[in-house]
């Protein structure tokens, strides 16, 4: 016995679920990005048991290099020399490699995750400690050159500021402009150090990344912004007693070759830390890591450690007393002991089994992962139904004879020709599961559009590539096609839904105390929009199966 012909007006209840997906997709991307953008870290510890070494020089001043790769920093002459009078670390970078994120991390001595500025957007007081709180509570003098959002991260722990205002965009795209500023920016720096003599000084050159973002790392223009700091850090270098002061320049992130950063890629996680110099070993070389600055300049201030830091102080690079040693390893060893007992406990919610400071970092990285899998076994119910109630509303309308097998076949059939040319075109048009992807942070909405763009239009040329198929072989009616149209629309869109939930089973993406893998992150959040746009412009595909159709019909006469 056959089954009854559909009934025509049930079938608006397809776009009715269409429309239910986009909102959706919507709602999944609005709720991963706001958790990203303003993730409120709980780990902004105190360490009121502090250890503070003696001071082994009088003054550090931090040449930050935005943008520097590691790769260019290896052809400035005057840094290769500062190399060879003292240490060269070769320095990774945490994620996002975003500018902000980095200038915390070096600050503070605590990852994106602990520190809690995860991108360039929405900057705000740092709620960690970093080296210009604890310095001023030591009574030292601090400043900051830099422009106004890093100002905005360390707040009123900065006694002497100088503010860069933003170049105009289109002169980022002139790099005799890009050097006037510099040289102007050197001239401002020089000054502020010869009057007010800080301690504790940050100056943030931003040349080199104005250069990535324009024309790449791999450009003329590149190299020589490069060059051009490199004779600012020989000026600055002139103004400094290396006896009483150790110099360290190094970068917040490097790029890739057309430009972007904010990825894992190797050119933009791999960075310079040169440091010269008070104690430092001439030609000493280090594997280091981001983090590493704050304690070891902790060290060298002879100030507290930042409460929430986890890098060490490096001590290899150094040639001090045993004493200064032994009482530089107190203080990193009380800190620790601080951080992993208050992050256990935490994570735990229970008081640590122990005192000492190995155990305790073994056993707060068993509790993290413990954390990390209850949370993802709580993730799965919700996640189940989210779905199967997509396949339970099939199921219904089916029953309902609002479609035929032989339609939600063809539309399986078109959905499947989607999901695989969207993944085809995916890189052909710039899209990537990275930050680095995008060239600059105004070109976001763009990108994410394209995203949208390609989920929507993969989807409208399989269903009219299908249609054509459908006409040349048995035609349809208009109401077969919009119903198949639709069908096709609903299974691409579940396509997306299904690795969406399985993203954030795995990981976790709504950010609530730890931070995914980037990649997964992104992948989310594109997902969620190519769900969105699948959603809402599917409603309209049977427009376009009718115009296939109506073509090969035509030619056929």
């Amino acid at each position: 016995m056959s089954r009854p012909a559909p009934r025509g007006p049930l079938a608006l209840l397809l776009p009715a679920v269409l429309a239910a997906l986009g909102l959706l997709g919507r709602g999944l991307a609005e709720g991963a990005w706001r958790a990203f953008t303003t993730y409120q870290t709980p780990f902004a510890f105190q360490n009121p048991g502090a250890l503070t070494p003696p001071p082994l020089v009088e003054q550090v001043v931090v040449v930050l290099v935005d943008g520097l790769a590691y790769h260019a920093s290896r052809a400035m002459p005057f840094l290769n020399e500062l190399r060879r009078r003292g240490a060269d670390g070769d320095c990774r970078v945490g994620l996002p490699s975003l500018s902000l994120p980095g200038r915390a991390v070096l600050m503070t001595g605590a990852w994106q995750e602990t520190h809690g500025q995860l991108t360039n957007f929405n900057p705000r007081p740092l709620p960690v400690e970093h080296l210009f709180q604890t310095a001023r509570r030591r009574g030292l003098r601090t400043a900051l050159a830099a422009g106004s959002d890093p100002q905005t991260l360390f707040g009123p722990w900065i006694e002497d500021r100088l503010v860069y205002a933003r170049l105009p965009p289109a002169d980022t795209r002139d790099l005799a402009k890009l050097e006037a500023e510099l040289r102007w920016m050197g001239e401002a720096t020089r000054a502020l150090l010869r009057e007010k003599k800080p301690n504790l000084f940050l100056l943030d050159f931003t040349i080199a990344d104005e250069a990535g973002h324009a024309w790449g790392a791999a450009s003329r223009e590149y190299q020589a912004a490069a060059a051009a700091v490199d004779e600012e850090i020989l000026r600055m270098a002139a103004e400094l007693d290396l006896r009483r002061t150790v110099l360290v320049v190094t970068a917040d992130h490097g790029h890739t070759a057309t430009g972007g950063h904010g990825g894992a890629e190797e050119p933009v996680i791999h960075v310079p830390l040169v440091l010269a110099g008070g104690p430092l070993r001439p030609g000493s070389t280090a594997q280091v890591e981001q983090v590493d600055l704050a304690p070891t300049v902790a060290a060298l201030l002879g100030i507290e450690i930042p409460a929430s830091s986890q890098g060490r102080p490096l001590l290899e690079l150094f040639d001090v007393t045993p004493e200064s040693r032994r009482a530089i390893l107190d203080s990193v060893r009380q800190q620790r002991e601080s951080f992993a007992s208050q992050y256990l406990t935490w994570i735990s919610g229970r008081p640590p089994a122990s005192t000492n400071v190995v155990l305790l970092e073994q056993e707060a990285s068993r509790a993290r992962d413990e954390r990390l899998q209850r949370d993802e076994r709580s993730r799965r119910g919700s996640l189940a139904a989210l779905v199967l109630l997509p396949l339970a509303v099939l199921a219904g309308l089916w029953i309902l004879r609002v479609f035929t097998v032989a339609e939600l076949s063809t539309g399986v059939l078109a959905a499947l020709g989607a999901t695989l040319l969207y993944h085809a075109l995916f890189p052909l048009v710039g899209l990537d599961y990275s930050f680095s992807a995008v060239n600059r942070e105004e070109s976001l909405g763009t990108f994410f559009a394209k995203d949208m763009a390609l989920a929507a239009g993969a989807g409208a040329a399989a269903m009219a590539a299908v249609a054509a198929w459908m006409e040349r072989r048995r035609p349809a009616t208009l109401f077969g096609l919009a119903r198949a149209s639709w069908l096709a629309a609903i299974v691409f869109g579940y396509f997306f839904l299904v690795r969406i939930a399985f993203v954030d089973w795995r990981h976790g993406i709504f950010m609530r105390w730890h931070m995914p893998e980037q990649h997964w992150g992104f992948r989310f959040y594109l997902d969620a929009l190519a769900l969105t746009a699948v959603g809402f412009a599917g409603v309209g595909f049977p427009l376009i199966a009718w115009l296939a159709a109506r073509l090969v019909r035509l030619r056929s006469k």
